[in-house]
């Protein structure tokens, strides 16, 4: 523990003949760490200050510009103790640059308390002055409106967390209407230790730093904690490692020197030793601070064997070192991490209540039977104030603890008990004012410590109207062994107790498959009192999960989101809760949670997967789909507004494709076009910008908080994600110089290391995808060759996995190991097998292939397609796509993308899976190249058009247009295509259909030109029209560009079928008919534009006329 009156400020400001550009603030301690307190507070236009609770603030410094507000001087501001800090400000004019304060600090998490008010009578009205913050360059607040929140003249304070990782901590204020204006700021870093138990130094997924194991007595390092794979974590490394005690004393403890105050202490567990994996084989208890914490604690009964177990206790230090001791019951103790963090101290914090006294600091206490031995024992317990308390002895109604408070004022006074009882449906205690009449409290029977507010029974209300002096508080006993802690008696014009707030009691998810991932579920909580609340833990029953903004303190009127999923790991209906413990006076708050677990066979939520009466088809939710797309938005993780498209917006894209019946989007993993488009990066940097390929960035605005949202928005819109893993684009020019991976960009290897160049004009210059086993050049490679192979593949198999550690809680995901790639198999084989294992490892099935550049092409003759078909590596690939089947480039036109497609089916007949076509190109607007048509034509939309409904004839699992610059995107064609098929599937099955042209006679071609574009030096070539049929009973019959062919129902004599026909240009319906079976009948489209024809068996149609 270290003085923070060792506290050293330094500060440096340059200035201009005017007003001073910059000051960097430096807070340093002559004894500071990274694991100790630290505090700083400026007051904001100012000079120092010493506040109402005794804390110093710093002169004004930090700023980079700004103007002193008149305004603020002298202005009485409600709503605060210190006026001294709100009657001076920094406002920013509008010219550049924004106003920023920076402050040199250890890199770690902060708390940032800023404090506003508006005195300036030209801005005190809603909307008169509106601006944002940001923390290390994230909005964090938007539109901020003070007057609008508190009025004028009154003060708001905005309670924020930043992560700190270049040493600097920085707030700008940035213009919206008017001038930002602030008044002081509050900054201040919780003691944290984080310790990795058995192991060395690491930095986890979120990039803080765990030290290596520490502070024990004694102990064993666990053997069998290294070699397996944990559920529930996406740090492996933190549950590799353990300690163990064997049965002979001294029992484990680890100790730790930490400043007397409130402790959260978060203990990580989990079981590998297969000697202990069953119920009650291995049982121990906790203690803190000599505090029994934790009892009877079974692990696997808790979560299984191989899973990570997080148990958050809080505790109450007063002796200068926190204690943490692992007790025998059964086998051996073990623990895998700690963490430590010390809880806000309330008493720093404007508005705390007036008076407290301690339980044990009574002026009076009763001895009811006259035995010489008082009615009330003072007992000792870690998460007690100042450690100690006082116990009833007994249910007798005269006795009684007293206190004697001196009140300054007349005034509304608020008296509340801080304790514990010990019946779920008895009253506590009794308290009396003066010997008036006795007010009931009835406190948690859970032993957990919570404050309850006492109703004045005089008056039947609330608070008490108390004079100014003396009175006599009295708390009378009435469960025996029920405890007290504190007796607050609070002015409520100032203050009054937390109070926790949630928007939902409960939650129902409802059938989610196992070893899948629910939806996300939002829970709102406020703390809707008037005194700052401590979030002490929030834990949700096994089974379920939570992520929250919370944080650890939710300042006056604050709230914050929990976003709660169901993760079933067995069948059968589930039940739990999230727990939220806070020192509200409703602690512990509690949403009860409930779901059922399904086998997956059609559930709800099951999982994608072929369907099971057809295999060329998908099943989701227990029904067959028909997948079909378009998206506008760039195929990256991110969709929102940049360069290439200022509209972008993720929800409202899904949404319109929604609408139009669309239920598939591609995402593709490309972090250096992410980093050269603005985006974000996958990995975090360091101070001077270079990449750690160890470390991940995380928060919800990361790139990988980015990329869950959008499997978040999906799921909750049954849409599917085909997610591509690899992309050879994001190898070469400008993606490669701006990639996390190129060896000038990171600090973990360079190009001599790697063998990596730090330059490529194409992606077939790399060896970016030849360092796996099996590649031909790795199996050719010299040892050193090799050894680089090995040390760039370790990274990659790093990126894979934390893409993994998100994308497999979701069950609506396929897996495409590259986009177009020109790589040898061996490449896909690798990946394909690594992500097969990690979702095996959590009881999971998911669906791989690859995508090959070769289907422009006859690709009947080419090896890489082919070896998905057949020969000894085709079971690897459990779906395919023919993506590169589907372009205007395609040697035969659409008669050869018939053909192909056709191939495709013939070849994977004895053993069916989805056929794909993830990326249909062309469009009119596409600019012309050596390989793309003339403007102003209308072969474009037609080449797309066709093949996206040669696609659905032709029996393919799912159709989606390709977006921008490649494709249509969500254009009028494809909305258009997309509800026209969905319109179709009222009328027809695909699922129940097969391509069948053999039934066809008279068809068909014609042919297309491109003027002036000699690419293939042949016409392209349509069909005249396309069958699909269940024989005798369905047919789905689409021309191309009107026509008329013969279909043959010589089969049927007598048999009616009606014929709806589908405008395909427009999406409507048209004429309707029926016709007989029993020859070869003349069907011929309604005019020359394109249709496509539902023929159905009377008795099995919906009906005569228009649809």
């Amino acid at each position: 523990m270290h003085n923070l009156s060792t506290l050293i400020i330094n500060s440096r400001c340059f200035f201009t003949r005017i007003i001073p550009v910059l000051c960097i603030f430096n807070a340093t301690n002559s004894a500071y760490a990274d694991d100790e307190a630290f505090a700083l507070r400026i007051n904001v236009g100012g000079e120092e200050y010493t506040d109402s609770t005794g804390h110093l603030w710093q002169a004004d410094t930090g700023f980079n510009t700004g103007n002193l507000s008149s305004s603020a001087i002298g202005s009485q501001i409600t709503g605060t103790d210190d006026l001294v800090l709100y009657q001076s400000a920094r406002w920013d004019a509008g010219a550049a640059p924004e106003l920023r304060y920076s402050f040199n600090v250890p890199d770690g998490e902060y708390t940032v308390r800023l404090h506003f008010a508006d005195s300036y009578i030209g801005t005190q009205g809603e909307g008169l002055r509106v601006f944002d913050v940001a923390l290390e360059d994230q909005r964090v607040l938007e539109n901020l409106d003070i007057f609008a929140e508190v009025g004028g003249n009154a003060a708001l304070v905005k309670t924020l967390t930043t992560q700190v990782n270049d040493g600097t901590l920085d707030i700008e204020f940035l213009h919206q209407v008017e001038n930002p204006a602030i008044r002081a700021i509050e900054i201040y870093k919780s003691t944290v230790f984080r310790i990795n138990v058995g192991g060395a130094d690491y930095t986890d997924s979120a990039g803080q730093l765990w030290q290596a194991d520490k502070g024990f007595n004694t102990g064993n390092l666990s053997g069998s904690a290294a070699n397996a794979t944990y559920r529930g974590t996406a740090d492996q490394v933190l549950y590799q490692s353990a300690r163990w005690d064997a049965d002979d004393a001294p029992e484990l403890r680890y100790s730790f020197d930490v400043p007397n105050g409130s402790y959260a202490v978060r203990l990580h567990f989990a079981d590998s030793y297969s000697g202990t994996q069953g119920e009650d084989l291995r049982v121990f208890d906790v203690a803190l601070e000599d505090q029994l914490a934790l009892e009877n604690l079974d692990i696997f009964a808790e979560v299984g064997g191989n899973a990570a177990l997080i148990k958050t206790l809080t505790t109450q230090v007063n002796d200068g070192t926190l204690d943490i001791e692992f007790l025998h019951q059964v086998e051996n103790p073990e623990i895998r991490a700690i963490e430590i963090e010390q809880l806000a101290d309330r008493s720093a914090t404007p508005g705390v209540v007036n008076i407290t006294r301690e339980a044990e600091d009574y002026s009076d206490v009763s001895d009811a039977d006259n035995d010489g031995v008082d009615d009330f024992t003072q007992g000792s317990r870690a998460d007690a104030s100042n450690g100690a308390y006082m116990q009833a002895k007994g249910q007798r109604e005269n006795s009684y603890l007293e206190y004697q408070v001196n009140l300054p004022a007349d005034d509304v006074y608020e008296i509340a008990v801080r304790g514990t009882g010990t019946s779920k449906g008895s009253d506590s205690f009794f308290v009396s004012v003066d010997g008036g009449v006795s007010s009931a409290v009835h406190l948690n029977s859970d032993d957990s410590w919570s404050w309850k507010t006492v109703t004045d029974a005089n008056s039947g209300l609330g608070p008490y109207s108390l004079s100014k002096g003396n009175h006599r508080i009295r708390i009378r006993q009435r469960e025996r062994n029920a405890k007290i802690d504190q007796l607050s008696i609070t002015n409520t014009a100032g203050t009054s107790l937390p109070a926790l707030n949630l928007s939902r009691a409960r939650i129902d998810f409802g059938s989610v498959v196992i070893g899948s991932v629910s939806g996300s579920e939002t829970v709102r909580l406020t703390n809707s009192g008037t005194r700052p609340l401590n979030i002490v833990a929030m834990e949700a029953s096994t089974g379920f999960t939570q992520r929250n903004d919370c944080g650890n303190f939710l300042d006056t009127g604050g709230s914050c989101t929990i976003n709660v999923q169901f993760t079933p790991s067995r069948t059968g209906n589930l039940t739990g809760a999230l727990n939220i413990t806070s020192d509200a006076a409703n602690s512990p708050a509690r949403v009860n949670l409930a779901g059922r677990g399904a086998d997956g066979s059609g559930g709800s939520q099951a999982s994608l997967r072929p369907y099971s009466d057809n295999n060329y088809y998908w099943e989701y939710k227990g029904e067959p789909v028909l997948l079909l797309g378009a998206f506008n938005g760039a195929h990256n993780v991110f969709l929102r507004p940049d360069v290439d498209d200022p509209s972008a917006d993720l929800a409202t894209e899904m949404d319109e494709m929604l609408a139009a019946g669309g239920n598939v989007i591609r995402v593709v993993f490309d972090p250096g076009a992410a980093v050269r488009r603005g985006f974000g990066a996958s990995h975090q940097t360091t101070t001077d910008g270079q990449f750690d390929l160890n470390k991940f960035t995380s928060g919800s605005d990361s790139y990988w908080g980015e990329f869950e949202t959008l499997l978040v928005e999906a799921q909750s819109r049954d849409i599917i994600v085909q997610l591509e893993v690899w992309d050879r684009f994001d190898m070469q020019k400008d993606n490669w110089l701006n990639s996390p991976f190129r060896p000038a960009n990171n600090i973990n290897y360079t190009a001599s290391q790697s063998g990596l160049a730090n330059s490529y004009s194409s992606f077939n210059d790399t060896s970016f995808a030849f360092g796996v086993p099996g590649h031909p050049e790795y199996e050719s490679a010299s040892a050193s060759r090799r050894a680089q192979f090995d040390l760039v593949r370790g990274f990659q198999e790093k990126r894979v996995d934390q893409l993994l550690s998100i994308s497999l809680r979701y069950n609506n995901i396929l897996y495409t190991m590259n986009n177009e790639t020109h790589e040898d198999p061996a490449w896909g084989h690798y990946w394909m097998e690594h992500i097969q294992n990690a979702a095996s490892l959590q009881g999971k099935t998911v669906y791989v292939t690859d995508m090959f550049d070769n289907g422009i092409d006859n690709f009947r003759t080419n090896s890489n397609y082919n070896q998905v078909f057949t020969g000894p590596d085709s079971d690897r690939y459990t779906f395919i796509d023919i993506s590169q089947n589907n372009t205007e480039k395609k040697v035969g036109g659409a008669e050869g993308h018939w053909r192909d497609l056709m191939y495709t089916r013939n070849q994977t007949s004895s053993s069916i899976r989805p056929v794909n076509n993830i990326k249909i190109y062309a469009a009119d607007s596409i600019v012309p190249s050596p390989f793309r048509k003339q403007v102003n034509t209308r072969f474009g939309d037609l080449s797309a058009q066709n093949s996206f409904w040669m696609n659905i004839i032709g029996g393919s699992a799912l159709a989606r247009f390709h977006r921008p610059g490649g494709g249509q995107g969500l254009s009028a064609l494809a909305k258009v295509s997309i509800s026209a098929a969905r319109k179709l599937e009222t009328r027809v099955r695909f699922w129940e259909l097969e391509p069948r042209n053999d039934l066809l006679s008279n068809r068909g071609t014609f042919t297309v030109d491109f003027p002036g574009i000699d690419f293939r030096k042949e016409p392209f070539v349509y069909g005249e029209a396309y069958l699909a049929a269940d024989i005798g009973k369905t047919y789905a019959l689409y021309f191309t560009r009107g026509g008329s062919v013969g279909l043959d129902l010589g089969a049927y004599p007598g048999v009616g079928f009606r014929i709806d026909w589908l405008n395909i240009d427009d999406g409507q319906w048209g004429p309707s008919s029926t016709v007989s079976g029993g020859s070869i009948l003349n069907i011929a489209a309604p005019d020359g534009g394109a249709w496509v024809a539902a023929i159905v068996r009377s008795d099995l149609s919906s009906g005569s006329g228009t649809p």
